[in-house]
This record gives C-alpha cells, structure tokens and sequence, in this order.
C-alpha cells in the first residue's frame, strides 16, 4: 500500500509536471491571458491545490522505506525542495487549466470553492483521495485474484 501510494503520488506529479516541461521546451508554448492566469492561481489558493499536494507528497515520504540505492536523507531533502518549489509546481499546472477551462468556467469554480459546501469538499480532498487510492488497491487485489484463478483454470490447474 505504501508503494503505490508512493508511486500513485509520483505518477500524478509526473503527469502534472510533463505538459509543464514541454512547455518550457516551447513544445507547446502559448501565451495566456494575465486575467485567466491570475484566475488559476485563485482557484488553486481556495482549492489549496498546493497543500493538498504537498501533505499526499510528504505523507507518501514519510511512509516509504529508506531506498538504499538512494543517498541518505533523500527523501527527506526531497519533501523539503517540494515545499520550496511548489509554487514552480503550481505554475506549471496552469497552462493545464488555461487548454481544459474558459476564464468564466473557473471563475464559477472559484464561487463554488469558497462556498461553505466548496470549503467542505477541499476540506475532504485529502482524506477521500486516500480512500478512493485504497478502494482501487483493494480492487486491483480482487481482480489479480479472480484473473489468477481465472487463468489457471483456463491450464487445467486447480
């Protein structure tokens, strides 16, 4: 559970940080209003997009086991350089929203997340996000299982 709690957080950042780096290769490079930027960044501060990241980050961190492949105390310099950058990290998912939303679609957003029911969905964001991920791990045991049993059957093994 911890790895793929790891490795689920890595990938999002992963996925997240990719258009941002083609992007800066000017792969994808476009220009995007101040007012609709400006817009993003207000959802992502009501939505606190950065704590949410950076407490599943730091919990993944604190829960993996010491990589002895790695030098020591890198996961914790890395919980660290997060904090440090997650500002980088948040302008990089920008133009994400900038390709995905209209400048109204997030302004209507941002009315919704500073309503009381808005509040009380970024207040759970944390806690469902790691229920949801243990669902899936659950899921995915039950379906290995059923394709194992499955397969042997399919070789005449019982």
């Amino acid at each position: 559970m911890k790895r793929v709690l790891l490795r689920s957080t890595l990938v999002a950042l992963m996925v997240g940080l990719a258009p941002g780096l083609l992007a800066q290769d000017g792969a994808t490079e476009r220009s995007i209003d101040p007012e609709k930027e400006a817009a993003i960044l207000t959802l992502f501060k009501v939505t606190r997009t950065g704590e949410t990241m950076l407490s599943t980050f730091e919990a993944a961190m604190q829960e993996e086991p010491v990589d002895e492949d790695l030098p020591e105390g890198f996961n914790e310099a890395l919980v660290v350089k997060a904090r440090e950058d997650v500002g980088e990290f948040l302008g990089m998912l920008v133009p994400l929203y900038d390709e995905l939303y209209t400048l109204q679609q997030i302004e209507d957003q941002i009315a919704f997340y500073r309503t009381p029911t808005g509040q009380a969905v970024v207040a759970a964001q944390g806690e469902l996000m790691e229920r949801i991920m243990a669902v899936g791990e659950q899921w995915g045991m039950i379906l290995a299982g059923e394709v194992i049993v499955k397969l042997a059957k399919q070789r005449g093994v019982r």
